[in-house]
């Protein structure tokens, strides 16, 4: 149900953008119909997946019970190869591998992933490495997609698909250095402790903000970011932040208000 609520709820509210603001559908109710199948908006799969991993956690959790922690970085290992490795070596070097590993699917892996990253505590060593691998990972991805659209006239996201090889390593370490740095920083005093408070949001913020990026590209705001009046270097920035404060500042109100806060868990 707490999942249930934010994804239906988020899912009307965008269908009304899309038909209202953004125009992109001539009625609401195919839109609604669709619900079922497909997000209403982008960022919405993430819902759709919280929800199906929902559905099978009871199995993961029995299954990660019963097997020690070997079994399950197999498990890892052999996700990584079939749904992360094999398919960009088809799709960007057509080096098809023909085997099909149904179980070790989709979002497995980053599940259990977790499940084993979240047990351990890493060392300084652990620590520097995942800031070197995620350095690599994203030069690779812009260096990689850069190389790749060169040729086409449209933007190849191959490097920065959720299955990528790349994205893969870029979550990982990402894991890790969020986690090191938790454990090394006290946010329980100055300016630092305000970031708890902004956990308590991010989730909030993922739903909401591209409402405020289209707010933001529909007023006359939107004039201040252009590269005749701002370098893209600077403008970019600056509008993430923009967008980052505006729906944190919304969630936390949504957070205060009944029923509303049903949305942002």
């Amino acid at each position: 149900i707490k999942i249930l609520i934010p994804t239906i709820g988020w899912s009307l509210i965008f269908i009304f953008w899309k038909v209202y603001v953004d125009q992109w559908e001539p009625s609401i109710w195919p839109l609604v119909k669709n619900v079922l199948y497909q997000p209403s908006y982008y960022h919405l799969w993430f819902m759709y997946t919280l929800i199906g991993l929902y559905l099978v956690l009871p199995l993961f959790s029995a299954f990660v019970r019963s097997e020690n922690e070997e079994t399950i970085f197999y498990l890892i290992i052999i996700w990584f190869l079939f749904t992360c490795l094999f398919p960009i070596l088809d799709t960007s070097f057509d080096l098809k591998v023909g085997l099909e590993v149904p179980g070790a699917s989709g979002y497995i892996g980053f599940f259990l992933l977790g499940y084993l990253m979240g047990k351990r505590e890493f060392s300084n060593i652990d620590f520097y490495l995942a800031a070197l691998v995620f350095v690599i990972s994203v030069g690779l991805a812009a260096y990689l997609t850069f190389h790749q659209t060169q040729p086409v006239d449209y933007v190849v996201e191959t490097f920065y698909g959720n299955f990528s090889p790349t994205v893969m390593f870029m979550s990982v370490s990402s894991f890790v250095l969020i986690k090191g740095i938790s454990s090394r920083v006290d946010f329980s005093t100055g300016w630092l402790s305000y970031g708890p408070k902004l956990g308590v949001v991010t989730f909030g913020i993922y739903l909401i903000h591209p409402l405020w990026i289209g707010a933001v590209a529909y007023t006359p705001v939107k004039s201040i970011f252009e590269p005749e009046i701002m370098h893209p270097w600077l403008s970019i920035p600056l509008r993430a932040i923009l967008v980052f404060t505006l729906s944190a500042l919304s969630v936390w109100i949504m957070q205060k208000t009944p029923l509303v806060n049903k949305l942002v868990p």
